[in-house]
């Protein structure tokens, strides 16, 4: 149920990039941060937002209307309020702030709902105003733009901004940015719904043809825009001056896309980023590729993604491309790294996976044994001691995996490590030639397959930020046959980590950021803590579903259900939220239109 008033800090939120929410305080990493809040669910009518007080500079709050196509942009200067219509439902919610570093105080940022009494009110005020402001031409302006939008005087539609410090009305302004925009196709029915629906918009500063204008796009002929597509691309590309070509969500035969950030991966194997894309200049005729031409240039970070579906259309998904450069073909040594205590029933099936029938030419496994007392355990691993390629390393200490990984990093003698869990199960003997030959891309740090339950559904697909508050596996649960022809799992493409239950990364790289952390992370989050600081010095993580094995999840560590083991990973989930915060608030790919609420990587709603 709508709630008539609505207080903006009690909203969880749903991405962030450079603010978080301290009570009544917003910290701010820089200038023009901003969050976007959980939707809320307004009721048609009239609403203020308003602010008791404030320390700072401007605000800016804008509203999309995900059922109606409604959109608002208000900006909140201290000791104002603004006045905004809605036709109700559920709206997303984008907090901008313009100041720098720092801490802000906004008690009292809410939204209200205004009733007849209050509307007349306003009103009211507003006619006494014009009447003492005795200059016919401020009157002949009210009018006419109130004549125009075919409302009261008072009144003013969503998308335009409102008035002045004690809450009146001003009469509405264009924005300041124009398009060009070109209509592809001469299908006479389709132009005809993509033209009414261009005329819909209420940005008005567009024109068809060649005419100047501060951006392009091109939009095929029966492609229909929502209503704020224009306004939603020209205020992000003014919000965001160093962004060129800036491309948006789409909605496919009622499917919405949900798309990443910039992903030069991705984008060689699919044009992923679709039929509406602006760019700073003339639209080219194959706006995907003219977005791979900019990244060859060095300029990928000035391609921006509004995670907005903007555009509606019909018909095939994204083109499928074939332009990845090749892997390299050389392949170094590598060290397989595999922790263990008794279970000789998963040793049994991980050793032979990858001794006997992994098809790799050279590796050595190193078993790292964490106090083994099982006698079938035991015997397993002397059987083994013969192969010039496996080393057994002992350590009777407590669990903590990223102590025994550390430990076998350290005498591996592999230009390639790959960290593999003792539940692990190998169905595909190309499994490390194709792991390692991702690794091995200068620009890559850690390299994660796709990983399936014995019932060959997924189990992991990447590691996304903030899915059930820290870091969680999208997708999983869904059967292995949707892999196939699915946008976010088809594709070799980045993630922000990938799991240690089967991770390669090269040696150089896991030393030079310190390895995995033993002391904050001893079982959970080191795997993500690694790949977070691998991408913080340059070297992103990476996805494949061209890699495939079974893993028997968590069957031979620790249970977090014992008391002790709640409160450890209570603390290591402290310690990373402190570390990573701003990760976790905005995981670039991991759309924000993704639910975070669980792990089924299903439309947020």
């Amino acid at each position: 149920m709508a709630s008539d008033r609505i207080d903006l800090l009690g909203l969880g939120v749903a991405a962030s990039q450079g603010a978080e929410i301290l009570g009544d305080r917003v910290r701010c990493a820089r200038p023009w941060s901003r969050m976007d809040l959980e939707p809320v669910r307004l009721a048609p009518g009239w609403w203020r937002l308003s602010l008791e007080r404030d320390e700072g500079g401007d605000l800016t709050l804008d509203l999309w209307g995900e059922e109606t196509g409604d959109w608002a942009s208000l900006t909140l200067r201290p000791g104002q309020s603004r006045i905004f219509r809605t036709a109700g439902g559920a709206q997303s919610v984008r907090l901008w702030l313009q100041e720098g570093a720092g801490e802000r105080r906004l008690p009292g940022l809410r939204l209200e709902r205004l009733g007849p009494a209050a509307r007349l009110g306003l009103f009211a005020a507003r006619v006494l105003r014009l009447i003492a402001s005795g200059d016919p031409k401020r009157i002949a302006r009210a009018l006419g733009a109130a004549r125009r939008r075919d409302q009261p005087l008072a009144l003013r539609p969503v998308g335009q901004t409102a008035g002045g410090p004690d809450g009146s009305i001003s009469s509405p302004e264009a924005p300041d940015f124009s398009f060009r925009v070109d209509v592809v196709g001469d299908e006479a029915e389709g132009r005809a719904r993509t033209l009414a629906s261009l005329e819909r918009q209420t940005l008005k500063a567009w024109s068809l043809g060649a005419a100047p204008a501060d951006a392009a796009v091109r939009v095929a002929a029966g492609d229909v825009l929502r209503p704020d597509a224009l306004a939603a691309l020209a205020a992000e590309l003014q919000q965001r001056p160093e962004v060129i070509a800036l491309y948006a969500d789409e909605i496919i035969d009622g499917v919405e896309t949900a798309k990443p950030e910039w992903d030069v991966d991705l984008a060689q194997q699919v044009a992923y980023s679709g039929r509406l894309t602006a760019f700073r200049g003339p639209a080219p005729a194959d706006g995907h590729r003219a977005l791979l031409k900019l990244d060859r240039q060095g300029q990928g970070a000035a391609i921006g993604r509004l995670a907005l579906p903007l555009l509606s259309r019909s018909g095939s998904p994204p083109e499928p491309l074939d332009l990845r450069p090749p892997a390299p073909t050389a392949l170094p040594p590598v060290s397989v790294i595999i922790p263990t205590r008794d279970r000789p029933e998963l040793l049994r099936v991980v050793l032979e996976g990858v001794l006997d029938r992994t098809d790799y030419p050279d590796l050595e496994l190193i078993i790292v044994d964490n106090g083994t007392q099982d006698v079938e355990a035991l015997r397993l691993m002397d059987a083994r001691r013969d192969d010039p390629r496996v080393r057994i390393l002992r350590d009777d200490g407590p669990f903590n995996f990223s102590r025994l990984n550390n430990r076998a990093v350290a005498m591996a003698s592999g230009e390639v490590l790959a960290l593999v869990n003792n539940d692990i199960e190998v169905v595909d003997g190309g499994w490390l030639k194709t792991l390692v030959g991702e690794a091995l891309r200068p620009d890559v740090g850690a390299v994660g397959p796709l990983l399936l339950f014995p019932d060959r559904t997924i189990q992991h697909a990447g590691v996304a930020l903030g899915v059930g508050g820290v870091a969680g596996h999208p997708w999983r649960g869904l059967p292995e046959s949707a892999v196939a022809g699915h946008a976010h799992l088809a594709y070799v493409q980045r993630r922000s980590a990938v799991t240690a239950a089967c991770l390669v990364v090269r040696k150089a790289a896991y030393l030079a950021v310190g390895g995995m952390d033993e002391a904050r992370y001893p079982v959970t989050l080191n795997d993500v803590d690694l790949c977070l600081k691998l991408d913080a010095a340059g070297l992103k993580a990476i996805y494949t579903p061209h890699a495939r094995l079974i893993h028997h999840e968590s069957q031979s560590r620790p249970s977090d259900r014992a008391p002790e083991q709640r409160r450890r990973t209570l603390a290591e989930q402290t310690a990373f939220r402190a570390a990573w915060g701003d990760r976790i608030a905005d995981d670039p790919w991991y759309s924000p239109r993704l639910t975070r609420q669980d792990e089924t990587g299903r439309p947020r709603g």
